[in-house]
């Protein structure tokens, strides 16, 4: 008999609050990327540590992605995946990850919790992030 567990997902902009709850079924895993937690400042400029292979440079555009799956390998390495990927062209790659599902947070303001229709069943925001939720529709298949 499991305990069923609720998530807190992290503001990438307050690194002390959340923007919600995530409350994953049993027998699936959670894993989220960010770059508020390990970066490098020059100037004005934050650095994220997660870089893109096609470019060999830190990502840019995204605060955060929290990702489920299935298993923990592939949740962690889609979280990972997706961060660099940015929004659209990740929904693409869920379609081939089965009870794949993401929040995605643009890193720009103001907040937007960018959820992929599976993850809207799983995710509540607090009450001030409810307006800034945004569903993502997915794209057809090719």
């Amino acid at each position: 008999m499991g305990v069923d567990w609720t998530i807190g997902v992290r503001n990438p902009f307050a690194r002390d609050r959340i923007l919600g709850k995530n409350a994953p079924p049993n027998g699936v895993a959670i894993a989220t990327s960010g770059n508020y937690g390990r970066f490098v400042e020059m100037g004005d400029h934050r650095y994220s540590h997660i870089i893109d292979p096609r470019t060999g440079y830190p990502v840019e555009g995204m605060a955060g992605v929290t990702a489920v799956a299935p298993d923990a390998t592939n949740t962690d390495a889609m979280s990972t995946g997706l961060f660099v990927l940015g929004t659209q062209a990740s929904l693409n790659v869920l379609r081939s990850f089965p009870g794949g599902e993401a929040i995605f947070i643009p890193d720009r303001g103001p907040i937007e919790i960018q959820l992929t229709a599976g993850m809207a069943k799983l995710f509540v925001p607090l009450p001030e992030f409810a307006a800034a939720i945004k569903i993502l529709p997915m794209p057809p298949n090719p």
